[in-house]
């Protein structure tokens, strides 16, 4: 067995790290040395667990995925993976319940906090051609409205 590639680490402080399998979506809170540990297995052909502690981490991360039987699985499963999610984002690619007009970048607020500051862009108003081509392309399963003036929300049904 070979550990997967597709581990994201992220260090949370206080000597502990989230490893996460962006293969399947699992999140694993793990300290230094463990981190440590895998490190090492990821650049090994073959894990083989050399004492009880190493044993029982294997045992642990094994049958939450990370670990594969060669590279060409993990990649096979990747490609799966985005199979799934492309055939998923073409289905509710063509189903738009909803639109959402930003009706205006202008804003007559100047907060002090505010992250656009003096960069604000003027961009005018949207326009009735600009609507009419978002609900030509919404289509007929449109069934909400939002309207958004910078700050505040507006929904109708």
């Amino acid at each position: 067995m070979k550990m997967i590639k597709h581990i994201i680490p992220v260090d949370i402080g206080d000597g502990e790290k989230l490893i996460i399998n962006s293969l399947n979506g699992l999140i694993d809170k793990i300290d230094n040395s463990i981190f440590e540990m895998l490190s090492k297995w990821r650049d090994c052909d073959e894990i083989i667990p050399k004492n009880d502690l190493e044993i029982s981490v294997y045992d642990y991360f094994k049958p939450r995925g990370y670990f594969i039987n060669s590279y060409e699985e993990e990649m096979a499963q990747k490609n799966a993976l985005i199979d799934r999610l492309r055939e998923n984002h073409l289905k509710k690619k063509d189903s738009r319940e909803h639109v959402v007009f930003l009706m205006t970048y202008e804003c007559n607020f100047r907060c002090s906090y505010c992250y656009e500051g003096e960069h604000l862009v003027k961009r005018g108003v949207i326009t009735p051609a600009m609507i009419d081509a978002a609900l030509d392309f919404a289509g007929e399963d449109l069934a909400k409205i939002g309207l958004v003036w910078r700050r505040a929300f507006v929904a109708f049904n």
